[in-house]
């Protein structure tokens, strides 16, 4: 236990299920580096490597990688006992957060939202029956709370995400102002992204609208059928650019030179090329699926139907029509990024979920703990 001025400071284990420079790990990242800001003392563990530990590592950030089977091991249950609170990212680290639940006070941070199903498709049991009985889920949006309620029958927090102010590294390109109406998507080549039905509309707009239309596309799974296949049919697509896997520190700039972001998931938890767009003051294209569609109002963009290119054409039409639009419209979008996604509100979020670790050893929390046991049982899971 370590103490400075008598005030001890609180450690936090945070379990991630792996490095990729992806959402969920990204999101950790900066959960660990706003604990760091308020004091706490971030450790992680990771299930599989990956390129982003380095940027863990630069921010004084331990990561160790602990292979799922370890949790049964007597040294790693006790290492588990000297932390004060345990956050587990992803539905994936459903084992984790069995073994953590019986020992200290824990936060199943669950990302997904509709694809739940296909995780607990490709998952063990005991993720399903954990899920049924945690008390500690939380999730990041509404729309997955929605989606994850069918397989809880516990209450299921919300603690939306939030985004740096990252606005120094844009290309500052004023939406509208150029000669061509830019529209973005950055994520994953995969049909739950909804790329395929993003192009499809950007294919289909109207003839005299094309010329003055520019897709970007930015993502790793173009190796993957699906990904060759909309890589190849992007070719054959004038307007459309693939910028193919942007580091992330090439993002915030890359993702600035359009003038209208668009997020085209059939299912999405969260979604922080929405958040990252409104903080550039991008206007915003959504689906209904995706769980940030809260920053999204009339004046600074359109939710559409997931699924649905048509739709989703009529939308990117609008904006095509009305270039002059749109900076007001970014306008208003930086607005609510300051407002619903920036950092002081998700440090107040933070400081919340945090302070859960000063529960490790009262009454409370032995009580809580004991019924873990009892419930999730120390060896297997399940009646």
């Amino acid at each position: 236990m370590i103490f400075v001025k008598n005030k001890k400071i609180y450690s936090v284990l945070f379990i991630s299920h792996e490095m990729s420079a992806t959402g969920a790990p990204r999101s950790l990242l900066r959960m660990c580096r706003v604990g760091q800001r308020l004091g706490y003392a971030p450790t992680v563990w990771t299930m599989w490597d990956g390129p982003l530990k380095a940027e863990f590592e630069q921010s004084g950030i331990p990561v160790e990688l602990v292979p799922i089977e370890e949790t049964v091991w007597p040294e790693r249950l006790a290492k588990i006992e000297e932390f004060d609170l345990a956050v587990c990212n992803t539905a994936v680290t459903a084992r984790f957060v069995r073994v953590c639940c019986q020992r200290i006070p824990t936060v199943w941070y669950i990302r997904e939202a509709a694809n739940i199903s296909d995780v607990l498709a490709a998952s063990p049991p005991e993720t399903a029956y954990m899920l049924r009985h945690s008390r500690d889920i939380v999730c990041i949006s509404e729309y997955a709370r929605q989606a994850l309620a069918p397989y809880a029958d516990e209450p299921i927090r919300v603690l939306r995400n939030a985004v740096e102010d990252e606005s120094d590294k844009s290309l500052h390109r004023v939406p509208g102002s150029g000669e061509t109406v830019r529209f973005a998507q950055f994520g994953t080549l995969e049909p739950r992204k909804g790329c395929d039905v993003l192009l499809e509309a950007f294919r289909t707009l109207p003839k005299e609208l094309r010329p003055r239309a520019e897709l970007l596309l930015a993502g790793a799974g173009g190796e993957t059928d699906f990904g060759a296949a909309l890589l190849r049919r992007a070719e054959e697509t004038p307007g459309v650019e693939y910028l193919g896997v942007v580091p992330g520190k090439e993002r915030i700039a890359a993702l600035s030179r359009a003038d209208v972001v668009v997020v085209a998931s059939r299912d999405e938890a969260g979604s922080l090329t929405a958040l990252e767009g409104a903080m550039l003051g991008k206007p915003l294209i959504v689906t209904e699926n995706v769980g940030a569609k809260y920053m999204v109002k009339r004046g600074n963009g359109r939710v559409v139907p997931a699924g649905d290119a048509g739709a989703l054409r009529d939308a990117m039409a609008e904006f095509l029509r009305h270039p002059r639009r749109l900076a007001f419209m970014g306008w208003i979008s930086r607005r609510r990024y300051e407002r619903l996604a920036g950092m002081e509100q998700y440090t107040r979020r933070m400081k919340t979920l945090f302070s859960l670790s000063e529960r490790k050893g009262t009454e409370k929390f032995l009580r809580e703990r004991e019924r873990n046991v009892a419930v999730f049982g120390e060896e297997t899971v399940g009646p």
